[in-house]
């Protein structure tokens, strides 16, 4: 039996804001990092560090400590994603079995197209939103990457940022070096930064693409590691404190991201009236509309806290 128009309409309204804030929060990127909700356009992220030197114990007061208030911007982009479906396509077609009987019965999407459609809906964006989040620019030709300058684009452009490529390699890994790329990104974080983490709760994260996980799998398994083996999900790297995030955001980049999960904001709007997912009936047009709008964009706080593997740099 499929689903009543209007019903569908109140069920997606009733939800809208939870399935999109889900939609949000699992895009490679933004499962993990922080997220910065209220932003309508531009916001200003503001951050804390603070020093503090040993000097010797007398009968004298001789204030060295700084603390030092930084702040950054993070931009937003306004997205919108619109479709029209019209049943009446679907005669003459093998899926004109699954439209109900009588010209009424056109007026309503096919039940076992409506929940397939929707989740495949929501994993094509979820994984447009994983590339845009590590590739957009504003710059870019493509519509899909240019609504925000995404993580690449902000590194690049940061002279703190840590080279993790620090054997200069020119090619793109292979199962016969991946492991020692992956180690040499991992050496690579200040000593400083690594003696924090325990206390501070803060967990190393390593971005990659999943081309580069897959040839990692394979030299474990190469290795011949009687005592461990490698299988498809593994998230650690072998021997360390590192949870590998293989994404579609970093595909065909040749390019690994290694910081802190609270290192790196998600910027989005996050207001109910503001944030949409809606599916109507259109009796004007006589087809079902389909909407998806939503504000988002990234930022990161240290460069200095950050390792970036990209060719041809070390």
């Amino acid at each position: 039996m499929a689903f009543n128009t209007a019903g569908l309409t109140a069920y997606v309204d009733e939800n809208k804001f939870g399935l999109l804030m889900q939609l949000q929060a699992k895009s490679g990127l933004a499962d993990v990092v922080a997220k910065q909700t209220g932003i309508k356009e531009v916001a200003r992220l503001h951050y804390m560090t603070t020093t503090a030197p040993f000097q010797s114990d007398g009968c004298s007061y001789n204030a060295s400590g700084t603390t030092t208030l930084t702040e950054k911007n993070i931009t937003v982009g306004a997205i919108a994603i619109m479709e029209d479906l019209c049943v009446k396509t679907l005669n003459g077609f093998w899926a004109q079995e699954l439209v109900a009987k009588g010209s009424k019965g056109e007026e309503t999407i096919p039940g076992e197209i409506e929940s397939k459609w929707m989740a495949k809906k929501l994993n094509v964006v979820a994984n447009q939103l994983a590339k845009a989040d590590f590739q957009g620019d504003i710059a870019s030709g493509n519509a899909n990457l240019n609504k925000y300058d995404g993580l690449l684009k902000l590194l690049l452009a940061d002279a703190t940022v840590i080279q993790g490529n620090t054997g200069g390699l020119l090619v793109a890994p292979t199962v016969s070096n991946i492991l020692a790329v992956l180690d040499a990104m991992w050496t690579v974080v200040p000593e400083d930064l690594e003696d924090d983490a325990p206390d501070s709760g803060r967990q190393l994260y390593l971005w990659l693409p999943r081309t580069y996980y897959k040839m990692y799998l394979l030299a474990l398994k190469n290795a011949n590691l009687f005592h461990y083996q490698s299988k498809d999900g593994d998230d650690m790297l072998y021997g360390t404190n590192v949870i590998l995030k293989p994404t579609v955001g970093l595909a065909g980049t040749n390019k690994m991201v290694l910081t802190y999960a609270d290192n790196i904001t998600i910027g989005l709007d996050g207001d109910a009236e503001e944030e949409q997912m809606e599916v109507w009936y259109s009796k004007d047009d006589r087809v079902h509309k389909s909407l998806i709008a939503f504000k988002r964009g990234v930022q990161f706080n240290n460069g200095n806290e950050i390792v970036l593997f990209q060719l041809g740099v070390s």
